[in-house]
């Protein structure tokens, strides 16, 4: 008895392979996917004619299949079936189908329900925040820049204007006459030459005043001499 079924076990496995395989091993059900997506799996028979990879929507029963590629006349063991552009179809939960055709016999199918498309929010991985590290209580703390001290001009004394002319005829105050202004301001070296000529024209007119009176004398004494001796002989 146990010989038996050791036989008929035996004979279903070779059945079942000599049928053929038909596998999707990626990606798995309920995950979710976005952009260009690898299907990976088993497309094999003995009578091996092709396979087609072809896709659905997951919430519809009666919805049809929409090819994804071209019928491949290959045989795949454990390898990428094909390649499922996601960004072609909306967003939404969607059945991949793998079909493997043989030459004998009905078509040997593969589906994996509950992939979810999500192209227009994909799945991001979270990063943990960084850690911030407490600083050392050995390092002395930073010292900001030392503040600048503000150096303070003397006040600039503004010279007063000595006078504006009015331009409406009346209305302003006329500036001092020019010898006022002049007068105000004592020359040093104007009043030392001043002095110097003045001294030395004194000088030179006493001179000149006892040349004069020398030569006066001595003309007075020649002529009384003289007009003498001209009486005294008549």
């Amino acid at each position: 008895m146990l010989l038996l079924l050791s036989l008929l076990a035996a004979t279903h496995t070779t059945l079942a392979q000599d049928d053929g395989t038909a596998s999707i091993l990626a990606p798995a059900a309920d995950t979710t996917v976005f952009g260009s997506v690898q299907i990976i799996g088993t497309a094999a028979a003995p009578d091996f004619v092709g396979y087609q990879l072809s896709v659905t929507v997951d919430s519809d029963e009666n919805a049809d299949w929409v090819p994804i590629q071209d019928i491949v006349a290959q045989q795949v063991q454990d390898g990428v079936l094909g390649l499922w552009d996601t960004t072609e179809f909306p967003d939404g939960v969607y059945r991949i189908r793998l079909t493997v055709f043989r030459a004998e016999g009905d078509p040997i199918e593969a589906i994996v329900g509950g992939i979810v498309v999500a192209n227009a929010q994909p799945t991001s991985i979270p990063t943990a925040p960084p850690t911030e590290t407490p600083p050392s209580a050995t390092e002395p703390p930073t010292q900001g820049p030392s503040p600048t001290p503000l150096i303070q001009q003397p006040p600039t004394n503004t010279p007063r204007a000595e006078g504006t002319v009015s331009t409406s005829g009346g209305g302003g105050v006329a500036p001092p006459p020019l010898v006022e202004r002049r007068s105000a301001r004592i020359d040093l070296g104007s009043l030392q030459s001043s002095c110097l000529s003045g001294a030395c024209v004194t000088v030179v007119i006493f001179l000149l005043m006892g040349a004069y009176s020398a030569l006066k004398a001595a003309i007075s004494g020649k002529w009384d001499e003289w007009w003498s001796r001209l009486w005294g002989g008549r």
